[in-house]
């Protein structure tokens, strides 16, 4: 792909002296270095949300479970709610600004 991608949390900046203008007659110009940032927290915020979501989904159907008498079900569904816990966890993690969900 040509050129320069830029997508939400990103921030392009030229550094001083990349920016030159070009007189007619003169050589060309060299190649322009740009410096791009990205922004991680609003990802993993919107991670951690949904995984929390999921969580809380699987929280209620873990409870339906426990209400009956299959075993297997109640194993799966609290595994379920137990991996979908840990991936909020994990990206609550990553982005220290976002508070705790319990």
């Amino acid at each position: 792909m040509a050129g320069i991608f830029i997508s939400r949390g990103m921030t392009v900046t030229l550094p001083p002296g990349a920016l030159r203008i070009r007189v007619r007659n003169s050589r060309p110009l060299e190649n322009v270095t740009v410096h791009v940032r990205f922004d991680v927290y609003p990802t993993w915020i919107g991670l951690a949300l949904r995984h929390l979501e999921d969580a809380n989904a699987r929280r209620a159907i873990r409870e339906i479970a426990w209400g009956g008498t299959d075993q297997e079900r109640k194993a799966a569904s609290l595994e379920q709610e137990f991996e979908a816990h840990l991936c909020r966890l994990w990206c609550q993690q990553q982005s220290p600004l976002m508070p705790s969900t319990q």
